[in-house]
């Protein structure tokens, strides 16, 4: 009989919802659910979760919950980043959320995210590889980054900023051009040369990018006739050209953008961008695998 595992990210932005099992040492997928929650978003001024949003949340847990009834809880893990990690209220929550889930919920460091995220990006390539690789995952309120030789983690950490805060803080006015562009650019770049020495001390043959940003940009590459292929600095600059020519965020209209990633895909280009500057990226490759993905493989141990 197939030994089902089900893995919940609780992420800043999404909840997201996998069941799958192993095929011998190979991840296959049966059941993915993601629901927008928007944790980032979701703070008062005291810092806490406020009950809207944790109502928000706890109605998708709820969903969740019916959908991995019957897995055993050897089976299940449940994890939180980086939203949970800063929240005031975040005991209180798990207090309310674990029942409704029906499995506890791990919030995990920074640098067990990357490390995870490493982990479910090396499992994922294929062919597989043991040269040394840069990954990449941007979150709603952080954006992890880890480097490795094969199954080797060199360097891993977290910064605390993601496409969902980044939008909050850089575009309030919801404004696009070359300035408030720029000027988030540079924002992001600011937090990131601060840890870059640990990163480019070890240099890497390829950069792997995982999570909605990513993705996303990756979509309106294709769609735009840019490129179907890596996330480039000729991407990047095009993409820019493309966010200052919409004027405001309400009007956006990029071909092959999702219409749940408008409101954050500013900031999260931003970030994007600002990675591409710091650590000179000339090939951003998109990520099959996951932080969902490394907790599968940590969990079952393959």
């Amino acid at each position: 009989m197939t030994e089902k595992y089900a893995v919940i990210d609780l992420g800043s932005n999404s909840f997201r919802l996998e069941i799958g099992h192993f095929d011998g040492r190979k991840l296959v997928s049966d059941h993915y659910v993601k629901e927008t929650v928007r944790l980032a978003a979701g703070f008062d001024s005291r810092g806490c979760l406020t009950e809207d949003t944790e109502t928000r949340a706890l109605a998708s847990l709820a969903r969740f919950g019916r959908l991995i009834r019957g897995i055993p809880l050897s089976r299940i893990r449940a994890v939180g980043t980086q939203a949970l990690r800063i929240a005031k209220n975040s005991s209180d929550f798990l207090t309310r959320a674990e029942p409704v889930l029906g499995c506890p919920i791990h919030i995990i460091p920074g640098t067990e995210e990357a490390r995870l995220t490493y982990l479910g990006c090396i499992k994922s390539l294929n062919p597989p590889t043991t040269d040394p690789i840069l990954v990449i995952d941007i979150g709603g309120a952080s954006t992890e980054l880890s480097v490795g030789d094969g199954s080797r983690l060199c360097e891993a950490t977290s910064f605390p900023i993601g496409c969902v805060n980044t939008t909050i803080a850089s575009f309030s006015s919801r404004e696009l051009n070359e300035q408030t562009i720029a000027k988030a650019i540079d924002r992001a770049a600011q937090v990131f040369e601060a840890e870059a020495a640990r990163f480019t001390s070890h240099p890497w043959k390829s950069a792997y990018g995982s999570a909605g940003t990513i993705s996303s940009l990756h979509s309106v590459a294709a769609a735009c006739g840019w490129s179907s292929g890596p996330i480039t600095p000729d991407i990047i600059r095009l993409a820019s050209q493309a966010l200052a020519k919409a004027g405001y965020i309400d009007q956006l209209n990029l071909p092959g953008l999702k219409p749940d990633r408008r409101d954050i895909i500013a900031g999260g280009f931003a970030v994007l961008a600002a990675l591409f500057r710091v650590f000179r990226i000339q090939e951003l490759n998109l990520a099959t695998g996951s932080l969902r993905t490394g907790v599968f493989y940590d969990l079952s141990g393959l």
